[in-house]
């Protein structure tokens, strides 16, 4: 009997051919793992970095949702206390020149007003004087103290004089914007203009005697006070500035207020 041997072109054939039906089951069952291709990873970061600017952007936008709604808390708290005031007092708070012969004394004295410094001691504007001013006069009354205590814990301050400064949720001054005196009629319609829809005077933040921020910040209305916040820029900016200063009239765009003044 012959044994015939393996050829040499073919040794083994049987190990050859188990080997690869074993692999071919292996990747059957269990996915061969593989790496990523240059563009599949580009393509994933990017969405990853879609995904969290996304998030960031909404994040961002809810929280400046949420400082506008807590402003205009604090900017209602303030318009309900002079309310208060008013009703108990049955008159508006007045601001004049007491230098000046007049029917009656000013509760808040144009004559007095200064610059006060800030919390970082720099120097503000004359409308923060008067509503400094105007806050220590009707926070003397009872009902307004007991508005002022339910705000904001934060939102109320001391500055270096001792006076009560209420913030906005930027931490910036509010201002109360005061409708002026009593026009005078054709006395003065060549110094402070024509009067107001409601018989006061109308007149710029740099001059005090004309009215303290009406131009720059809005006209009142029915000789009411009104309360403003610089909003999230921190800039109140100047409503009556002319095509030259287009950026100070942008500042005011995000303003919030009380109620809503009429453009000057």
């Amino acid at each position: 009997m012959t044994c015939r041997l393996p050829s040499s072109r073919t040794p083994f054939p049987g190990r050859r051919r188990t080997a690869r039906l074993r692999h071919g089951r292996a990747c059957r069952g269990v996915r061969c793992a593989r790496a990523f291709t240059l563009i599949e990873l580009v393509v994933t970061i990017s969405i990853i970095i879609v995904l969290v600017s996304l998030t960031v952007y909404a994040g961002v936008a809810l929280i400046g949702r949420s400082e506008v709604r807590r402003t205009q808390d604090t900017l209602a708290s303030l318009d309900q206390a002079m309310r208060e005031w008013e009703l108990t007092a049955s008159r508006s708070v007045s601001l004049g020149e007491n230098d000046i012969p007049s029917f009656a004394a000013y509760d808040i004295n144009e004559g007095e007003l200064v610059n006060p410094p800030d919390f970082a001691g720099l120097p503000m504007g004359y409308a923060d004087d008067v509503t400094r001013k105007l806050i220590d006069i009707i926070a003397r009354s009872q009902p307004v103290k007991e508005i002022i205590a339910q705000m904001d814990p934060k939102r109320v301050k001391r500055d270096a004089d001792d006076y009560l400064v209420i913030l906005d949720a930027w931490d910036k001054p509010i201002r109360a914007i005061h409708p002026g005196r009593d026009h005078l009629g054709a006395m003065e319609v060549f110094v402070a203009g024509d009067a107001d829809d409601d018989g006061t005077i109308e007149g710029p933040d740099i001059q005090p005697s004309f009215g303290y921020g009406e131009l720059a910040h809005g006209v009142a209305l029915n000789r009411r006070i009104f309360f403003v916040s610089a909003g999230p820029d921190g800039r109140f900016g100047n409503l009556s500035a002319d095509a030259d200063e287009p950026e100070e009239y942008a500042q005011a765009g995000d303003n919030i207020y009380s109620y809503k003044p009429e453009q000057p």
